[in-house]
């Protein structure tokens, strides 16, 4: 919400510090001091939207006119002409959608990790990307719906996104892949899908998290940092020779940039926690902006909402944003710059609440991630319903500040909490100075930084206790206790990782569970975590053994984000892209699941994070519906809808809450 704020503090007249309170003022007000935007186009006029997918992380653009979307969550990309009309399928087909003959075979090992990324490139042919796989496809009207060439056996790591550049126009030998691995390097293929070079630390390149590559008809190429939220531009051979950008809501900074594209001589951003598309010279210069913030969730029809990736048509008339919160498409025409920022501007009401992945509730404390401002909530539990009573954290240098936090820890007793900060490789130790004896209270400088690590340090310590952890920062995705110590899972090559007082490791266990999401102490011992890509429950033992591995593709899961354990042993799990929360036996057998998809009070719109829930009891309500709070309880981030829910362990809803309002009786929202 810090974007929305600005804008209003702009429009009032009220003066803000620094250089881009003018720039803003000239951009908004006309002035003869706005930048020209006469070569860079803008594309701000809503033309139609394309709603039903499933987690479309990447789009593309055809020379034809056709474009295709990758819907993530679904392992299948849709071609489709400008109308919206299904011109081809390749993966999971959908029967009611889809007319008859369109299935094609998915280019991807059905156990492995399905498609991340897609690019059109030589001869127009759509190429898709998974983390061990290159697939080419040919979209002619002759084609047979096989692949023309796979590439398997590759280390890509976690590639997002990619562009061809182009050599010779009559061989592929001069071609080049250029692909953003999020996990900290650019990776560019040739023309016969061989890795050609690596653009990495151990190359001398300082990549955080990778997110968006466009090609410029120079042959230079941009590359979206989200993690340092800076634009760099590289040079035909791969060396740096600009970067431009920080963060910030002001335009010309950023929060958390993803997708690129490049028409004329203009660079289009995804600025995904700024909510917009922003337009810049290769100089990295400003021109304009369109879309702005969704403030309340499905709100569409022009307003963007976590845009992750974009392209344009090479006709240039119109412009693809995908947005995979929103689970849509939306499609823009050109428009008059001014007209598109003046646009933007904010409406006046919307939601007090951006809540992310990261949940930890222990007694009388619950804490959850804030993205859009890199902070942590903090909540009392003493009262029916929470009471928010301090803010830590915010973006910034310090070693109390954070950049995107991936996991978070509370012990009420000890009034501690850890905060695991992958944007920044920290993690820190804090303390919580709350007198309970006290009446409640806002108290901003209740929450002090103990000790913090280095993550690249505290992985050293690991590999120390553990040589086959391989090279890298490790990043710790999930907490819990067990037999009295934390313990802690790395996502990136599923290290299990114990911690003494001080957060510095004592034992490090190979448990193979590279891409986990989350970490559970499960109540008759050992733990349980979730592998999001395979569609997997995984439940450990004590030492790191894998007990069972439950579900897969075809299960009762889709994408299963989150983990929790019930007192009585019930496993409690997130999938995101089910809209539901799945309830699990003690030996992994599923009991039933709660929830559904939607935007009143007990539906879900991509649910994320959960935690067991411990606090007061809500009196039960003399209306129509008894919400009494008996028996174990839980609270679901329900991401998509912006808030926090409670549920009792069989399903029954008790409440939803957020910043500064909470609701114990249903509300009438009605579906769409």
């Amino acid at each position: 919400m810090e974007a929305l704020v600005l804008f209003a503090a702009v429009a009032l007249g009220v003066q803000t510090p620094g250089p881009a309170c003018g720039l803003l003022s000239g951009l908004l007000s006309g002035s003869s001091q706005a930048p020209s935007v006469d070569t860079c186009k803008v594309f701000g006029t809503f033309e139609r939207q394309f709603d039903l997918l499933e987690s479309p992380t990447s789009v593309a653009v055809a020379a034809s006119g056709d474009w295709a979307v990758l819907e993530r969550d679904r392992r299948r990309i849709r071609v489709l002409a400008p109308d919206g009309t299904v011109r081809r399928v390749i993966g999971e087909p959908d029967d009611s959608q889809l007319p008859s003959g369109t299935v094609w075979d998915l280019a991807v090992d059905p156990d492995a990790s399905g498609p991340t990324a897609i690019t059109f490139g030589p001869d127009q042919r759509l190429t898709i990307l998974s983390p061990s796989r290159v697939a080419l496809f040919d979209l002619g009207p002759t084609a047979s719906g096989v692949p023309w060439r796979i590439v398997s056996g590759l280390d890509l790591g976690e590639p997002v996104a990619a562009a061809w550049k182009g050599g010779d126009p009559q061989t592929t030998a001069d071609d080049e892949l250029w692909i953003a691995d999020r996990r900290g390097s650019v990776i560019v293929l040739d023309g016969e899908i061989a890795l050609k070079r690596r653009l990495d630390l151990a190359s001398g390149f300082r990549f955080l998290r990778p997110s968006g590559v466009a090609i410029a008809p120079d042959g230079s190429v941009f590359v979206a940092d989200e993690d340092a939220n800076a634009i760099i531009r590289l040079d035909g051979a791969g060396r740096e020779v600009a970067r431009f950008g920080e963060r910030g809501s002001f335009p010309g900074l950023f929060n958390a940039p993803r997708g690129l594209a490049i028409a004329g001589q203009c660079l289009y951003v995804t600025d995904e926690l700024n909510h917009r598309i922003t337009v810049h010279d290769f100089d990295g210069t400003f021109r304009s902006f369109w879309g702005m913030h969704a403030v309340v969730p499905r709100e569409g029809e022009g307003k963007i909402h976590y845009p992750a990736s974009i392209a344009i048509a090479p006709d240039g008339m119109s412009a693809y944003v995908a947005e995979p919160l929103e689970r849509r498409v939306q499609r823009f025409g050109p428009s008059d710059a001014e007209a598109a920022m003046n646009s933007a501007m904010p409406s006046r009401e919307g939601v007090l609440s951006h809540f992310g992945h990261a949940i930890a509730c222990d007694g009388e404390l619950l804490l959850l991630e804030e993205p859009e401002t890199s902070s942590v909530f903090l909540f009392d539990l003493r009262d029916p319903t929470p009471m928010h009573v301090t803010t830590f954290g915010g973006s910034g240098e310090g070693p109390d500040r954070y950049s995107r936090v991936r996991a978070l820890h509370v012990n009420a007793a000890t009034q501690m909490a850890v905060v695991a900060d992958s944007g920044k490789g920290r993690l820190a130790h804090l303390r919580i100075a709350r007198d309970r004896t006290k009446p409640l209270k806002i108290d901003p400088f209740m929450v002090t930084l103990v000790r913090s690590w280095e993550l690249g340090a505290w992985s050293d310590r690991v590999r120390g206790l553990l040589p086959t952890a391989g090279q890298g920062t490790l990043e710790p995705c999930g907490f819990a206790m067990h037999g009295g110590s934390l313990w802690t899972l790395d996502s990136r090559l599923g290290v299990l990782v114990s911690l003494d007082e001080t957060l510095a490791p004592t034992k490090a266990i190979a448990t193979g569970l590279a891409g986990a999401s989350g970490l559970t102490a499960r109540a008759g011992g050992g733990f349980a975590t979730t592998l999001p890509d395979q569609g997997e429950v995984v439940l450990l033992t004590g030492d790191g053994s894998i007990a069972k591995r439950i579900g897969g593709r075809g299960s009762a899961f889709i994408r299963p984000t989150a983990v929790a354990s019930m007192p009585d042993g019930t496993l409690l799990v997130t999938d995101g892209a089910a809209d539901r929360v799945v309830v699990l036996g003690a030996d992994g057998t599923v009991k039933g699941s709660m929830g559904s998809r939607g935007a009143s009070d007990g539906l879900f719109w991509m649910p994320d994070g959960i935690a067991p829930y411990s606090g007061a009891s809500v009196p039960p309500e003399q209306g129509d519906v008894l919400v009494g709070s008996e028996g174990p309880r839980c609270v679901v981030v329900d991401r998509g809808n912006h808030r926090a829910q409670v549920f009792r362990q069989d399903g029954t809803w008790i409440m939803t809450f957020g910043l500064g309002r909470a609701y114990t009786r249903p509300r009438e929202r009605g579906e769409t």
